[in-house]
């Protein structure tokens, strides 16, 4: 029996590096989507973020920053303009 799991356990081994799916190549996979320069976030603050996805949700409105996004209450204040 436990010749058998070790059996299973080495095949799934192989399988796993030859598809190239080990979870280090993942995870930099990952960072590198995160640290992405082409990622239009890459480098915004919180009220930055928010203002983008207000901005891509509702076009016909313009933002901007009243009261600074707080973390620790998780509320900020943004005040919106019709065109």
């Amino acid at each position: 029996m436990r010749k058998r799991i070790s059996s299973v356990l080495l095949i799934i081994g192989i399988c796993l590096s030859a598809t190239a799916c080990s979870s280090i190549r993942l995870f930099s996979n990952i960072m590198d989507y995160i640290t992405d320069n082409d990622n239009p976030l890459s480098g915004k603050n919180t009220d930055e973020r928010i203002i983008m996805s207000l901005e891509e949700t509702y076009p016909e409105h313009t933002f901007s920053v009243i009261d600074s996004f707080d973390n620790e209450k998780g509320e900020g204040f943004f005040l919106m303009k019709a065109e």
